[in-house]
């Protein structure tokens, strides 16, 4: 599995904190209530049920890796839950195992040995054809682009990249860090199924921020912009 890139440069401007400190803010008076209450129930479901990806058109199973919970990818990404899925991909939370990093708190060295990550995996592609992955080419672009413009910021970073070999086929995977809750979310759990105005305008702030980044610095051209875009990183 090798790994096709180690790092990718994240830009974080001292605004960001304020802009997230602004935005823990508003999510409070969004939210019905600081606690937030579940209700339990049981799903019977018949066995072989279609669910999650696979009810989705023009599904194909083999076209998706099969990934179980506690799985070890690339050696060092336990899986730990599901997070998402689409029509060319799967969505992980995993914890990275092989992580050593030093930090100094109250005078004192610390070492953290480990962090979560999720691990985006597509659908196969032959291996004639991996190399003209589209994505991968958008995220080595990006990590040429040196700029202070505070869009970049809210541009979703790549930690890693690898590859997953099957026969004749491959499975390309990024690394990325887990994002925050999605507006989708954000506007069912509001009052009215609605943002508020300065949680509306905040949003459209940093969304437009984000996207001139990418059309004015990166050269870059977005098309896909949804609710289910996550709060801090947009693109």
């Amino acid at each position: 599995m090798p790994h096709i890139l180690k790092q990718f440069p994240t830009r974080l401007p001292s605004e960001v904190n304020l802009l997230s400190n602004f935005t823990r803010s508003l999510l409070r008076q969004t939210t019905t209530s600081p606690k937030r209450q579940f209700n339990t129930f049981s799903l019977r479901m018949e066995h072989g049920s279609p669910i999650e990806e696979e009810t989705l058109p023009f599904y194909k199973q083999e076209q998706f890796y099969p990934i179980k919970i506690g799985k070890i990818l690339d050696s060092r990404y336990r899986v730990v839950g599901k997070l998402g899925y689409g029509p060319y991909s799967t969505v992980w939370l995993c914890r990275e195992i092989k992580y050593d990093v030093q930090y100094c708190f109250m005078n004192e060295t610390h070492t953290l040995n480990h962090r979560y990550v999720a691990v985006k995996v597509l659908t196969r592609i032959s291996r004639s054809d991996h190399a003209m992955n589209g994505e991968m080419e958008i995220y080595s672009h990006l990590s040429k682009v040196h700029c202070s413009h505070i869009g970049g910021a809210y541009i979703r970073g790549l930690h890693d990249a690898f590859e997953i070999h099957v026969p004749e086929w491959v499975h390309q995977c990024f690394v990325h860090p887990p994002m925050q809750i999605s507006i989708h979310e954000l506007l069912v759990q509001a009052k009215s199924h609605k943002l508020s105005k300065d949680l509306l305008k905040q949003t459209l702030i940093c969304l437009f921020q984000a996207m001139d980044f990418l059309h004015s610095i990166a050269g870059v051209v977005h098309s896909g912009t949804t609710l289910s875009l996550k709060t801090r990183g947009y693109a």
